[in-house]
């Protein structure tokens, strides 16, 4: 059945598509580096880590065991966040796996009818997270070198998530509990194999064409007029010029923007509430790979993005209100 182009979406798109097409064919050795790059760092420290989650969460999911880890929580979940128990499950998976593990679980239960979108929209809203392998292992220790910053940043993370999901709580519980579909155990490891190959690759890809859109826009100036004007703004704050540009950074891809950060000798407390707040926003990476499994959920980008800013703005305000209590360097 063939469909009309709807040029309103197909003009921007297609622009844009030929704008990053021009710098490919125009310096290819410089782009094919940074998708090498970005390669080589989905190779090694994204496949090995979530791969596993991938696989063993969809076969949890497959077999019914996401609802009985459910019950556990079924209490503390429905009486502080209106949630059906079964998001106690995948608050547990995305507190300990990270990014986009939360969305993916969402869409499986989805689509397994254990959600309906309603209780999906209620559901993302705490279950959108990174894990401690990144915060504690990439952040803390490796990039500031500091494990205490890590478990700083870690505690504001997970609170700040709870109570974001409290703040876009419904009023009143309105979920039914909904059992759980379980599939035949001859197929079970061969689709929960296929679909978490499918899930990684697509993972790869985003962190792959991200890692090329990030350098075209330091290359146009993007990011350093973006840069410019966070320091504008901020100046009166005492907000150095290298913490504005590594922000505008972590904007794109968050490991990038953090590692300049981490270089350029910004002062832990000055830095920390920005670590924080920009984690649990996610940049434009980590937005688009949770969209591509929440959007199936029949949710909406804008309110993906409005609990991120919400998010985010409690996590920058509770490691604010750490730096002013805590003294460390």
């Amino acid at each position: 059945m063939e469909r009309s182009i709807d040029l309103n979406k197909a003009l921007p798109l297609s622009l844009v598509a030929g704008f990053f097409i021009t710098f490919l064919v125009v310096n290819p050795s410089r782009y094919i580096a940074s998708v090498s790059r970005s390669l080589i760092l989905f190779a090694k420290a994204v496949l090995p880590s979530l791969f596993p989650f991938l696989f063993f969460s969809g076969l949890l999911t497959c077999v019914g065991g996401g609802y009985l880890l459910g019950v556990v929580f079924a209490k503390p979940v429905s009486k502080v966040f209106h949630a059906p128990p079964i998001s106690g499950y995948v608050m547990v998976l995305s507190l300990v796996s990270g990014y986009p593990m939360g969305s993916k679980i969402i869409c499986d239960l989805y689509q397994s009818g254990m959600l309906t979108t309603e209780d999906a929209k209620h559901i993302t809203a705490f279950c959108s997270t990174s894990g401690p392998l990144f915060i504690l292992g990439t952040v803390g220790a490796t990039l500031f070198q500091s494990p205490y910053l890590g478990w700083v940043l870690l505690s504001c993370h997970v609170l700040g998530a709870l109570i974001n999901g409290i703040i876009f709580r419904p009023k009143k519980q309105t979920f039914s509990p909904i059992l759980p579909t379980v599939q035949y155990v001859d197929s079970l490891l061969d689709a929960c194999i296929k679909n978490s190959v499918n899930t990684i690759l697509a993972i790869g890809g985003y962190i792959t064409i991200f890692g090329m859109i990030g350098d075209v826009l330091v290359d146009v100036g993007l990011v350093d007029l973006t840069g410019k004007i966070l320091g504008f703004i901020l100046s009166p704050l005492g907000v150095t010029d290298n913490l504005c540009y590594g922000v505008a950074l972590s904007f794109i891809e968050l490991t990038r923007g953090f590692d300049y950060i981490a270089q350029s000798g910004v002062k832990t407390t000055t830095a920390l509430p920005y670590l924080a707040g920009l984690l649990s926003l996610g940049g434009a990476c980590i937005t688009f790979q949770s969209m591509s499994f929440l959007s199936k959920c029949g949710i909406k980008a804008s309110y993906y993005i409005l609990t991120k800013l919400s998010q985010a703005s409690i996590t920058f305000g509770l490691s604010l209100l750490t730096c002013l209590a805590v003294n460390f360097g």
